[in-house]
């Protein structure tokens, strides 16, 4: 949304790292380029912005916001403007646009579909209800739980995948199909009834694909000596552990019991952080390690501090040379192949300078680990570097891959042409490019030209503006926004 790289706009991840090592949450006061809607905004169009990931606090400007995950409440922050909190809560029934993994966690898998469909209807009804109230130059709306559907439920269709039973399967191998489908007829609710000459663009963040074994990075780096950690004393989560008592599990008979609204209200969040960390998670498979608790920092050298970021942190004041540690870094991962096939586990492991610029870039990791399809990285000290995957009650049988999609339709448009280049940054030049605005010089990404007619390019020939893209946002999360926003995520399988 702001066509810039991270090193701009100045989010790296669902985190940064403290300098005690723990994890804080980013929210929308972290970003420091302007996007999309505040571009517009400047030449008098007006946006409609719905479940965007990453706009808590929603920005005050002329349009309207209702600000997507991760969220910590409904109330102050949640839309702009704040007078029309009321109309969207009454028009969503009062519910989150997100789906919980909490019906996976209890075995239900049918009611977690059939509670996933009513959180995409809202979407819609939301955006639809928005786009026939509201005057709008330009409309942004998410469908994120496409990306929650395929994260678990990927094996279902996969007979390669070390998860998929045919029996099991059998009544769920087309529901990734089938959900596909009903996105695709919700977009055409959106449409329906506006003009044709409608400029429609569908894209993702990211593509999808399955993943087979996990790679165990921090594994590697303790065994070439290059990370200490500290042996915690033995407390309530080793013994919760031991007995087989896990977050999801207490949870789940809070909720039963009618239990979790009134504790919510009720608990202090220091309380709720404190107890959080004593109590183990079980329910999914992509455990993020509390560092700040085992971390010997002094004595290591480098270690994978994010699994969301892929993203390894080197202690320089423990390296003699940088520049040649990040060198034996990269060979070693890039040397890695797995036992069973002899195959590479990285595909590559890039140093942040090269994939990231501006102002910010000093904020990125040192290095940034992209394995190859089907594996996928873990924070966690396990036994071997690759292992196998370990299913939990919420099974994460797939990944993000770095193919995407981008598609255009309506005025102006090539329609049948192929694109090839396209960079998730040419979003935003792509769209001002199509309402004919100019874009940015400080932009890095570029619009899809090739995607438009030759008499739309003809008439709309390059243009661009001195428009400094810098902004300073206002206050960041609350310490109860944060321990929220960390139960969201939870529930989601980001953090543990």
């Amino acid at each position: 949304m702001t066509g810039t790289n991270p090193g701009k706009h100045n989010i790296f991840d669902f985190f940064r790292i403290a300098p005690n090592h723990s994890k804080e949450i980013t929210s929308s006061a972290d970003r420091k380029s302007k996007p999309l809607w505040r571009i517009l905004e400047s030449y008098g169009k007006r946006s409609i912005v719905v479940n965007l990931p990453n706009t808590f606090p929603a920005d005050d400007f002329d349009g309207v916001m209702v600000a997507g995950m991760p969220l910590p409440r409904r109330d102050e922050g949640f839309v702009t403007p704040a007078a029309l909190r009321d109309e969207v809560l009454e028009v969503i029934d009062n519910k989150f646009l997100g789906i919980s993994h909490t019906h996976l966690l209890q075995g239900d898998v049918d009611k977690f579909l059939k509670d996933l469909e009513e959180v995409t209807v809202r979407i819609t009804k939301l955006t639809r209800h928005l786009m026939q109230t509201r005057d709008w130059d330009c409309t942004v709306v998410i469908y994120d739980d496409l990306d929650r559907l395929q994260h678990v439920f990927w094996h279902h269709m996969d007979p390669d995948h070390p998860f998929h039973d045919s029996q099991t399967s059998n009544p769920y191998q087309d529901v990734l199909l089938n959900y596909y489908r009903y996105i695709e007829a919700q977009i055409e609710e959106l449409l329906n009834g506006l003009d044709d000459d409608i400029l429609l663009l569908v894209y993702s963040d990211h593509g999808m694909g399955p993943v087979y074994k996990n790679l165990h990075v921090n594994t590697f780096f303790e065994r070439q000596g290059w990370l200490k950690t500290k042996t915690p004393r033995p407390g309530l989560k080793e013994f919760l552990e031991r007995i087989g008592v896990s977050f999801e599990d207490i949870r789940i008979v809070m909720g039963k019991l009618g239990l979790r609204r009134v504790l919510r209200r009720l608990v202090p969040v220091q309380v709720k952080r404190f107890l959080r960390q004593c109590l183990p998670a079980e329910g999914v498979d992509l455990e993020i390690i509390n560092w700040s608790r085992t971390l010997d920092w002094d004595n290591s050298k480098a270690y994978l501090c994010s699994k969301t970021g892929h993203a390894v942190m080197i202690n320089r004041a423990n390296v003699d040379d940088y520049e040649a540690f990040r060198d034996e870094i990269i060979a070693g991962l890039e040397a890695l192949r797995d036992p069973e096939t002899g195959e590479p586990v990285v595909r590559k492991v890039h140093r942040r300078e090269d994939i990231y610029s501006g102002p910010y870039a000093k904020n990125a990791p040192d290095l940034v680990v992209e394995e190859h399809k089907v594996y996928q990285v873990q924070e966690k000290i396990g036994e071997s570097i690759v292992a196998p995957l370990q299913r939990g009650r919420v099974p994460i049988a797939a990944n993000h891959q770095p193919q995407g999609l981008f598609t255009l339709s309506g005025a102006g448009i090539d329609h049948g042409r192929r694109l090839s280049g396209v960079n998730i940054m040419d979003i935003a030049p792509t769209l001002l490019y199509g309402m004919g605005l100019p874009i940015p010089e400080e932009m890095d990404g570029n619009p899809a030209r090739d995607a438009f007619s030759e008499a739309f390019q003809a008439a709309h020939t390059d243009s661009h503006s001195a428009m400094a893209l810098g902004e300073e946002k206002g206050h960041g999360l609350s310490e109860s926004d944060r321990d929220k926003i960390q139960t969201r995520l939870r529930d989601l399988g980001y953090v543990d």
